[in-house]
């Protein structure tokens, strides 16, 4: 495997990681989305200049422990690249379509936050599929959708999904910064089990209220990483997952570059309620690096969620 292989292989790893860890149970949050309706959400996502916008419901079942599921569904493509979705192009895009309809649903406890990602291996073949038809060659195509098969694809996977609901709602439960303010912390946390601990700092922005928008305010979580601790615990990711894979050891993996990452979530939201109204996600992945290669893989992806309550 070529250098650039590999490091193609770790940005998509980065992309993947989440920048929030949770934590305790939070006392006093007030979790109230209605139970057995669905909550229809409008996304807009950009990747490397690519547009699309997609349509799906969001359907929430409250269990009688006090947690709930959050489940995923009806996922529509509307457009791609500001054009209407044709029916050639929903062929195309159907591997994208199941696995998305596929997606574990989520257990939220009491106070909103995220428990654990049920059912995760359901929607492993689905997400593979989906990889191996993005792929350039067959080969290519079943290595990726092989790799999926370990544990640490799976908390990947995990980690992707909880994403979403960072963004949403537990990123701005205890919100620590009050209005016009901002609180920015240091960090040190393994961003996936079994890897060494990555450094990074976090800034907490209250904006205020949302004009027009009664009892709603406008919050915002940017993160930074630029620890090269992140890049080595990349490295020994991919090791491990060429080991279950009974794959040997790639020497190419040390010649990787320190990886900067940068995200940023915010919300318009209903703190009494934790009902978002908008909210929106972007993260950059790019080469501490002079190399003019390295600064090609440069990534960065945009989300951007509008809810509908009835």
């Amino acid at each position: 495997m070529s250098a650039l292989r590999v490091i193609a292989v770790a940005v998509p790893i980065l992309l993947a990681l989440s920048g929030l860890a949770s934590g305790e149970e939070a006392a006093g949050s007030k979790f109230v989305w209605p139970s057995d309706e669905r909550i229809q959400v409008r996304e807009i996502a950009v990747k490397n200049g690519k547009r699309a916008v997609m349509k799906y419901d969001v359907a929430l079942r409250r269990g009688e422990d006090g947690n709930s599921t959050v489940k995923l569904a009806n996922y529509e493509f509307v457009q791609i690249d500001g054009l209407p979705i044709t029916l050639e192009m929903l062929g195309a895009l159907k591997p994208a379509v199941e696995a998305f309809n596929s997606m574990p649903a989520l257990i939220i406890n009491r106070a909103g936050e995220l428990v654990e990602v049920a059912d995760v291996d359901a929607s492993i073949d689905a997400t593979g599929k989906l990889i191996g038809s993005l792929a350039k060659d067959e080969k290519r195509g079943k290595e990726m959708m092989g790799a999926l098969k370990n544990e640490r694809a799976r908390e990947l996977l995990r980690n992707v999904l909880s994403e979403y609901w960072a963004c949403w709602v537990e990123g701005w439960i205890e919100f620590p910064a009050t209005e016009g303010k901002s609180v920015t912390e240091e960090f040190e946390q393994p961003l996936i089990g079994g890897t060494e601990p990555v450094a990074g700092t976090r800034q907490f922005t209250h904006l205020g209220e949302v004009e027009g928008e009664p009892g709603k305010v406008h919050l915002k979580i940017e993160t930074s990483i630029e620890d090269p601790a992140l890049t080595r615990a990349i490295t020994q990711m991919i090791r491990d997952i060429d080991k279950e894979n009974g794959k040997e050891a790639d020497p190419e993996l040390d010649t990787l570059p320190n990886f900067v990452v940068d995200t940023a979530i915010e919300a318009k939201i209903d703190l009494e309620t934790l009902r978002p109204t908008w909210a929106k996600r972007s993260k950059t992945v790019r080469a501490d690096s002079d190399d003019p290669e390295h600064a090609k893989l440069k990534k960065v992806e945009t989300h951007e969620y509008h809810f509908r309550w009835e």
